[in-house]
């Protein structure tokens, strides 16, 4: 027969009841905390679930919209040349083309932050919760990019609790491009658009002050690497160069 530790079995035991106490004490601090009272507590038990429950859920659908919308940033930066979405609507602002305002690897990176700023805080703003803070570092063509919000709060019947939700996603891109076509095209002067000198994949149209260029990436985005459900749009970069006026 095994001889029964009794010491062992006092030390669980106390350790559960440990663990019940402080439990107990949590719930019921964060009930007086509340202003709820003592015939609420068993509705405030179940609002504690659902809000729990409903958490799980807001967070996992945020960190896929966070995905989403570091792809849909990326379209728009490519959109618009490598300027953020600001630089090219604003009326104050004279980057209409690329002979107008500089680009550097460091303006990029900081216009795509804003642009995933805009992006994904508006869906999570959409969800009521407090928005995160964007970092994004730069490896070659991995572009990793880092969400956090240390007070991601959830709240019902007057019940709130706030989590520190910190993740990252990460996809394969190359900012050099833009760099590279910048320095090539930036200060080219033509009157209407080049033929022989255009690189593969580039096209030029013609507008009444502008020349307007699109280059073709052939990138596709995927929602999902095993399955390869693609994202459904690709980046194109988009530029203008003024017209000489004659």
């Amino acid at each position: 027969m095994q001889k029964i530790n009794k010491k062992g079995m006092m030390f669980e035991i106390l350790l559960v009841i440990f663990a019940v106490a402080v439990l107990t004490a949590s719930f019921y601090n964060l009930v007086i905390s509340e202003g709820l009272f003592k015939e609420n507590l068993g509705k405030s038990s179940t609002d504690l679930i659902e809000i729990d429950n409903e958490a799980g859920v807001k967070l996992f659908l945020i960190e896929d919209a966070a995905l989403l919308n570091t792809f849909y940033s990326v379209i728009e930066l490519s959109d618009n040349g490598g300027f953020s979405y600001e630089q090219v609507n604003d009326p104050t602002n004279k980057c209409k083309t690329w002979a107008d305002c500089s680009l550097t690897k460091e303006k990029l990176i900081k216009n795509l932050q804003d642009n995933i700023e805009v992006n994904f805080n508006g869906f999570v703003k959409r969800q009521e919760i407090s928005p995160y803070k964007i970092n994004i570092l730069v490896d070659g063509k991995n572009i990793k990019v880092k969400f956090s919000n240390k007070n991601a709060d959830f709240s019902k019947n007057n019940i709130a609790f706030e989590i520190n939700h910190e993740f990252e996603k990460s996809i394969n891109y190359d900012l050099d491009k833009y760099l590279e076509l910048y320095e090539k095209y930036k200060n080219q002067k033509y009157l209407a658009c080049p033929v022989a000198e255009l690189e593969n994949n580039l096209v030029c149209n013609e507008e009444k002050e502008f020349l307007s260029f699109l280059y073709n990436q052939n990138i596709v985005f995927y929602l999902d690497e095993k399955s390869k459900v693609e994202y459904p749009l690709k980046p194109v970069i988009t530029f203008r160069l003024p017209r000489p006026q004659i």
